[in-house]
């Protein structure tokens, strides 16, 4: 679950904005992120169940992920940084066609875009033991089907008999 929520976030990403590709986004913690080009970091920090949702074939769980850019340049950064904020308050709902296949089935999937308070912030860059930088922290609400139930399987999409 939480591999899928990461790759539709990459996807919704690299879909809306024009100068990074899937391949220039990590998921690596924010001290080993690589710096050296144009890119997104999606680090998941934080998984939480919850009950706003309730289905009897799954359980649901907040991700949150903290999203860092970086650029050659500082004004390439908050640019690349305007890019990313404006894609991701698009929309507070992503729909079944951009979400990973072993999410989808579930109806739109919640995705909420935040900030901390100045004073959160430093504390939360310290206990990463990461360089402060610009990021967003952006919380999708997936589905985890219980060990007991098969996943839904996306119309279009078939089930190999060799699995």
């Amino acid at each position: 679950m939480i591999s899928a929520a990461s790759q539709t976030l990459a996807r919704l990403l690299a879909q809306g904005l024009a100068q990074i590709s899937q391949e220039q986004i990590s998921f690596e913690h924010p001290q080993l992120w690589r710096r050296d080009e144009p890119g997104l970091n999606l680090y998941c920090y934080h998984v939480q169940h919850t009950e706003r949702l309730s289905r009897s074939d799954c359980r649901w769980f907040d991700l949150t992920f903290l999203v860092g850019v970086t650029h050659y340049t500082r004004l390439g950064e908050q640019s690349l940084f305007s890019e990313v904020l404006s894609v991701l308050s698009h929309d507070q709902q992503l729909p079944d066609a951009i979400v990973d296949h072993t999410l989808r089935g579930y109806g739109a999937l919640q995705m909420r875009v935040f900030t901390q308070a100045p004073a959160e912030n430093v504390v939360f860059w310290t206990v990463l033991r990461a360089p402060l930088q610009l990021a967003l922290h952006v919380t999708l609400t997936v589905p985890q089907p219980l060990a007991n139930q098969s996943v839904p399987v996306p119309k279009g999409l078939t089930l190999s008999q060799n699995m």
